[in-house]
């Protein structure tokens, strides 16, 4: 009874082999169309997930050259100009490692959707502002939505390249990166003369409107069941946003009033006590959110650092750059963006060949060569005096600042995730980004600062336009010293280890429970 059915199948599938063959055929130019089909598919979701990464550098840089025209209309000094632009940063530092874990629980997918319409919401919402308050809470929810894509968007990407073959995807992941800021300093100078500023970030809104639906159909879905969240992972988010927001706040009114005034002191204070709480937190922890082992080390410690002081100057210069343009020099919005778009093409070539040097003269050398030629531009940036035009006096030294910070950008990058185990590759990479972003919102702060004073100094005996000059001047000029002294980081970083007390060695060797412990 049980060896009939096997023959039987087997006969009548051998049987129909031969009348079959037609039908085979026919599979197979249907096949051939699902294979178009799906390649069409492919490409289409490839599109739109690197648009939508277009318009996440977008939305970083628009607000770039809006800012004095904006600040104009609403009657906004240039220290809250600076907290528009920090407010921004530092919701995506706060939240892009929260995200990133949420995005493992939840599902990317459902978290860029979700993202995408927070920032559409909250452009709308600047777009709206009637004061430089609305306007700054409306800026942290516009961070918050774009990091909530940023955290999902690259690892949808991935999820679309075909295995072991993602190189020409992720150059086009690399290619709307780079061309996204440029994109958005020409989009919105231009939208600006034409509609205004308020219509910029409406524009926005309806490119976040318009990419969800095309999104919510093309991206891969996951089911969120690569990571859990922890009960102790709550902890470790609030107070990791609470420390940050605590030391923005802190060094604004530093800037503002001085260090040693307690409107200072306090919130410096209680944010570095929140940050040594998290390090402490963490520590104790067998599966810590942030292994601190990955920091470890004195080279990828000053490769940290200066990944802070790349991110303040990447930030600080942009952002005095379009001040300078406008305010000293007279450009309209337009004529600003227009000017501003060799600068990103030159960073972007640092960025492409930076790996081309770093092969033929080593990494060392090729961050040395972008950390030189940046700092030498921001210098020469800080000699100018804003009595010609910006093609004739600043188009050289935006240059070279915008190579080196290219090529300074990617060896700096890769030193400071160098000590990170394969495990820990898109963590280290995380904190990185969150590091770079504080750079920027700390840094901007205290140079705003610097170039308020430096103008009100100069006010007695130079018109304002000079004075404004003079401040940006000294702000590019501290940015170029600040490059300068971190070029000598990653060279004394070994010298610094062995000068350091060797305790930690015997304990790594000696003591079995150290290593999960750090």
């Amino acid at each position: 009874m049980t060896r009939q059915p096997g023959p039987r199948r087997t006969h009548a599938a051998t049987e129909s082999d031969g009348d079959r063959q037609p039908d085979a055929e026919s599979t197979g130019a249907a096949g051939e169309h699902e294979v178009v089909r799906s390649r069409t598919a492919h490409r289409a979701s490839l599109a739109v997930l690197v648009t939508t990464q277009l318009y996440v550098m977008l939305s970083g840089t628009v607000v770039n050259i809006t800012l004095p025209v904006m600040g104009a209309d609403l009657h906004l000094s240039p220290a809250d100009l600076s907290r528009v632009v920090s407010a921004y940063i530092l919701a995506v530092a706060a939240l892009l490692l929260p995200a990133g874990r949420a995005a493992d629980r939840f599902g990317r997918r459902r978290l860029l959707l979700i993202g995408l319409a927070v920032s559409a919401i909250a452009s709308c919402l600047v777009a709206a502002a009637g004061d430089g308050v609305s306007l700054i809470a409306a800026r942290v929810l516009q961070g918050a939505g774009i990091a909530l894509v940023q955290s999902s968007l690259l690892a949808l990407f991935l999820l679309r390249a075909p295995a072991g073959d993602r190189a020409k995807p992720l150059g086009l992941w690399s290619m709307a990166t780079l061309t996204g800021g440029g994109a958005g300093i020409l989009f919105s100078g231009l939208l600006t003369e034409v509609v205004g500023w308020r219509g910029v970030f409406f524009a926005s809104a309806a490119f976040a409107a318009l990419l969800a639906p095309l999104c919510a159909v093309t991206a891969p879905s996951d089911q969120g069941t690569r990571g859990t969240m922890s009960r102790r992972d709550l902890p470790t988010f609030v107070v990791l946003a609470s420390g940050l927001t605590l030391l923005a706040v802190g060094t604004a009114e530093a800037g503002h009033m001085g260090v040693s005034r307690p409107g200072a002191l306090v919130p410096i204070g209680a944010g570095l006590a929140g940050l040594l709480l998290l390090i402490t937190l963490e520590r104790r922890r067998a599966n810590p959110l942030i292994p601190l082992r990955i920091i470890a080390g004195p080279r990828v410690g000053a490769a940290q650092l200066g990944v802070a002081v790349l991110g303040m100057t990447a930030t600080g210069f942009f952002f005095f750059l379009s001040l300078y343009q406008q305010q000293v020099l007279g450009d309209s919005p337009g004529v600003a963006a227009l000017w501003q778009i060799p600068l990103a093409v030159a960073s972007g070539v640092g960025s492409v060949y930076a790996v081309r040097l770093g092969r033929r003269f080593g990494s060392g050398t090729a961050l040395a060569f972008g950390q030189v030629s940046l700092a030498v531009g921001l210098v020469w940036m800080g000699r100018l005096k804003g009595e010609n035009g910006f093609g004739d006096e600043a188009l050289l030294p935006s240059l070279l600042v915008g190579a080196g910070l290219g090529v300074a950008l990617v060896h700096m990058v890769n030193a400071a995730t160098a000590g990170a185990d394969r495990q820990d590759a898109g963590l280290a990479s995380g904190l990185t980004s969150t590091v770079k972003k504080c750079g920027g919102v700390f840094g901007l702060t205290l140079l705003s600062s610097l170039a308020v004073s430096e103008s009100q100094r100069a006010d007695l005996t130079m018109s304002r336009v000079q004075a404004l000059q003079e401040g940006y001047a000294a702000a590019f000029t501290t940015l170029g010293t600040l490059v300068a002294a971190t070029a000598l980081l990653i060279p004394l970083a070994p010298l610094l280890g062995r000068i350091m007390p060797r305790r930690s060695r015997p304990r790594t060797t000696g003591d079995d429970n150290a290593p999960s412990r750090t």
